[in-house]
Parts: C-alpha cells; structure tokens; sequence
C-alpha cells in the first residue's frame, strides 16, 4: 500500500509498505528534508535509503523483549509487530511521524496529542485481556521492556508502567523516589528539567505514573538517534559529544550523572535521554527532562554491593563515571539533596511490598553515596571513552 510518510501536516516522501514492510521510496519532498526523524536523513548528495528508513520504522513500534507481548501476538493472530504500527498509521505521543493513507485522513483528526485514543493494546499488554478492541493506539510505537501503556487521565496523556518481577514491584518505587531527589538535586531547573512520577494502584499492583512531556509541536531526539546521526571527533570524549547538544543547558547532563550515582542507576543508556526538537523547523531546543530512572538502587539483585553494579554510558563502574562532573558546582544542590533524603525515601516507598530491613540498608548506601560525593575533590577528570 502506499502511503505518504508525513511530520505532522507536512508530507516528507512516498513509501510503499506491505504489512510493515517497506518496499520502496517515492517523490521525497527535499525541500522538507531537514524534517525527517534526524537519524535517516542522508549526507547532502547521497540518496535515501530503504533499508534505513525500513530500520526506522521496525525501531518506533513495540520491542519484542516487551514483558505482555507473547500475549499480544497470540491474541491478534501472530501479527507482525512492524504491521501493527502501520494498523496505527505509526502515531505516536513521541513524535510527530505518522504514514498518510489518502489526503482526506488528516493530521487534526488523528493525532494522539488532541484526540482521544483506545487503551484496548496497553491493557492487553498488562493484563493479557482482550475483547477484540481498537487497535488505533499510541502503545503500538511505544519504546522499552517493561510493562506500559499510554492513558489519558484527568485530560492529560501518561505513561503508565509497571515492574520487572514479583514481589517487590521494585520500579514504580524508585521511578518516584529519584523524581522527587532529582527536584531538590535540579533546584530552579526542576520544574523544566524533571518529569514528575506519582503510584497507582490497580488489583493489588503498583504502577509509576508520569505525564507526557511532548507536545503537538516538539518531538524526542534520543542521543541514540543523534549518534547515529552525527559522528563524533576523535579528540573528544563521548560525555562532551553528548553535552554539546545540550547547548546553555549542558549541567543538565552533569546532574543527570549526580542523580544516576546517588540512586545507582544501571540504565542511562543513550535511548533514554536526549533533546526536545521543533517539528516546524527541526531546531534543538533544548536537554529533554529527566526520565525513567526505575532500574536502580538494586531493583533486580537481592544483594546490595554497589560494587557489583555497571554504570552507563559513559563509564562501566559510577566512580569512574562521576569523573567526569566537576562536583564542586554543585555541592549545595548535594547537600540540599542529603538534608531531606530519609523524609524522601520513606515518603516515596511508603506502600511498597520491599521489605522494610531491605529498604532501610538501601537507605544506608544512598547516603553513603551522597557523603562520598561530598568528601571528593573538585578536580573534574576527563577520561577518554571508547566509542
């Protein structure tokens, strides 16, 4: 079939797709090329390819990792993932990417960000129900393993997300803690920089929450994409490459380090954070807001040696990470953070099912995180990386 790939009402090129597929590219608009998702625009002079735009298109749907998915494909026939984003035209409440079957289906009349969506796939994916409902959904190109689905609560879009393993349903908890140390951590940057997390609680299950921080006319450029994008130089280490991007704002970077050492988070990868882009003129405008920071302080080990984690993605170890932040500029914010981190802690973990000796003896590594960083010298190292 054919379809017009477009970025909001602007039309990009012509591609032809059998059930998820892409055959074949068609009439790109060059004059709107600056447009496209940022990674699968060519060097000037060179073409479009099909297999990359093909690649792009199988990374914005559902990962088969995905935990529910077994469920998923058996309950809609085996359906090919790449095909059940096309069923949704590929909408997203990332971005602002869709495929136009016609001219007289319309970006106002189908986008997520404006009009109401069914939750029929993110339910199926959490509960394993289905009552053959619509499959005109935001979850079908939603990003990650863990359980998810997109909701509209109180006229708002969420994400709603749940946890790895039972019975601690350790994620949601620590998704909310570190969003409420990350306010005090960030200061007056908070409010700009730091997506807010609450709990739900549905049949006996704890789920994080947080509120869409896309609009209708901005998308989410993860450092994944820009690295595939652009290649970074030679002389300088993979942690200035990424704090380039990030223009007048480049602390932000080095908080989001702060807060990942003191939480010990073990999945800052480079697809979970990044930059807020202008969909009318495909400008940077600035960091994107802290967020999923679940998979942390030991939410998968029963043993609780910081010494056994892995940091990312700069340094394997967060010693050897938190290097590269000159943690003087930022003493205050620490201290602030150490003032009221108990309160906080036990505040954010108040229904949790971890057991209390568990969580208390986590309470004492973040402090003892927190007190490491206070008692290093200022002096900010600059290790070379090996990407």
């Amino acid at each position: 079939m054919l379809y017009t790939l477009m970025n909001k009402n602007t039309e990009l090129l012509d591609l032809d797709m059998d059930k998820g597929t892409v055959l074949s590219i068609k009439n790109v608009r060059e004059e709107n090329r600056h447009l496209l998702p940022i990674f699968i625009i060519p060097p000037k002079g060179q073409g479009f390819s099909r297999s990359i735009i093909g690649d792009w298109w199988s990374s914005r749907r559902i990962p088969a990792s995905r935990g529910g998915i077994k469920e998923l494909l058996w309950h809609l026939d085996n359906i090919s993932l790449d095909y059940l984003a096309e069923k949704s035209l590929g909408l997203s409440l990332s971005d602002q990417y869709w495929i136009r079957p016609d001219e007289s289906i319309t970006w106002d009349k189908v986008n997520f960000f404006e009009n109401d969506f069914s939750d029929d796939i993110g339910k199926l994916l959490i509960t394993g129900n289905w009552e053959n409902g619509s499959l005109l959904s935001p979850d079908n190109t939603s990003d990650g393993v863990v359980k998810k689905k997109w909701a509209l609560i109180n006229g708002k879009r969420c994400l709603i997300k749940g946890s790895f393993g039972e019975p601690w349903q350790a994620q949601p908890f620590r998704e909310v803690f570190a969003s409420k140390i990350a306010k005090i951590l960030f200061d007056d940057l908070a409010d700009r920089f730091v997506v807010d997390y609450w709990i739900i609680e549905d049949d006996g299950l704890f789920y994080s929450v947080c509120p869409n921080f896309i609009t209708s006319d901005t998308e989410y450029v993860s450092m994944n994409q820009i690295n595939q994008a652009y290649k970074k130089p030679n002389n300088i280490s993979h942690y200035d490459f990424c704090k380039s991007y990030f223009g007048a704002f480049g602390n932000i970077l080095d908080l989001t380090l702060l807060l990942d050492y003191i939480v010990l988070n073990e999945d800052r990868h480079f697809g979970n954070f990044g930059v807020i882009r202008d969909v009318s003129n495909g400008e940077i405008l600035q960091p994107a807001p802290l967020f999923d920071t679940g998979s942390s302080l030991f939410y998968d080990s029963t043993r609780l040696n910081p010494q056994r984690l892995s940091a990312k993605p700069f340094s394997k170890t967060f010693n050897q990470q938190i290097k590269y932040v000159d943690i003087a500029k930022y003493t205050d914010n620490i201290n602030q953070v150490k003032s009221v981190v108990s309160d906080i802690f036990w505040e954010s973990f108040l229904n949790s099912p971890e057991d209390k000796i568990r969580l208390n003896n986590i309470l004492k590594i973040i402090i003892e995180q927190i007190n490491y960083l206070l008692k290093k010298e200022s002096t900010a190292i600059q290790p070379m990386d090996k990407f």
